[in-house]
């Protein structure tokens, strides 16, 4: 019995180090979320944000409205029919926004709702020179099965 616990300890150890050797590795995938190409010396004012969808046959077109700051007919921004899963939109960077995306669901109507921020952070080790990165780049709007 204590042989068995022996060589399960063995076991774990032997794994813990493959998966240390991995991260530490020159290969290793970077964990950082800073891509170089889509860096900016200056603070970007704007920056694109992904709306997901759901398209599907009781949904071939999906009605969105924006909203700046908080939901409230008064703050609508914008709003179109899309015919696609996704689509992108230009938004201030900073800025609070709300998005209203309008579905039927067995028939009936259903919404959802999502708050939107594309927000912008300063990257001084990742890149050759310190840059501006921008996070928060998409808004899951789809119908939850």
């Amino acid at each position: 019995m204590n042989r068995y616990k022996n060589v399960k300890i063995v076991l774990i150890l032997a794994a813990v180090v493959s998966v240390l050797t991995a991260f530490t590795s020159c290969d290793s995938i970077s964990l950082s979320p800073v891509d170089c190409s889509e860096c900016y010396t200056d603070e970007p004012k704007y920056g694109e944000i992904e709306l997901k969808l759901t398209i599907n046959p009781e949904n071939p077109e999906v009605f969105i409205t924006l909203y700046e700051e908080e939901f409230n007919e008064a703050n609508a921004i914008f709003s179109e029919v899309i015919q696609t899963s996704t689509t992108m939109l230009t938004l201030r960077t900073n800025k609070e926004y709300v998005v209203k995306a309008e579905y039927l669901k067995d028939g009936r109507s259903y919404h959802v709702i999502n708050r939107a921020k594309l927000k912008t952070k300063r990257d001084y080790e990742t890149c050759s020179d310190p840059c501006y990165y921008i996070i928060n780049k998409s808004v899951d709007l789809r119908i939850k099965e």
